[in-house]
């Protein structure tokens, strides 16, 4: 079976409940309000993508690369975030985030309600 290193950009709305995506590039992906409910993300680069709405409810995001993401409006409940890397995400009040987790001793920044939706736009962007 061939492997996927680089998936569309433009993923909006898609349904991928249960999917296996183990390092899966999915950098500057926009996957809003995509449903990502038990997906299997670990090692997955999400760098710069935009999570606005997603359900990653259960996700397993062992290792997986968040840095730059708009999580605004998107569900995180059941998501083990201990291993991931979160610095420069965005997210807001609607952000729902698993039980104990700290948005901003893991680096998150969180949104004005008027902030205008954050996409770099090369992983020059990115935080070294």
């Amino acid at each position: 079976m061939p492997r996927i290193s680089r998936w569309p950009s433009a993923l909006t709305h898609i349904w991928l409940a249960g999917a296996v995506l183990i390092d899966a590039n999915l950098h500057q992906a926009d996957l809003r309000t995509a449903v990502l409910w038990h997906a299997r993300l670990d090692g997955a680069d999400l760098s710069a993508t935009d999570l606005t709405g997603a359900d990653l409810t259960g996700a397993v995001v062992k290792g997986a690369r968040f840095q730059l993401a708009d999580l605004r409006g998107a569900d995180l409940t059941g998501t083990d975030l201990a291993t991931t890397s979160l610095t420069g995400a965005v997210g807001d009040a609607t952000t729902i985030w698993p039980a104990g987790f700290d948005p901003a001793a893991a680096g998150l920044v969180t949104a004005r309600d008027d902030a205008p939706p954050l996409r770099p736009h090369s992983s020059h962007d990115l935080p070294r």
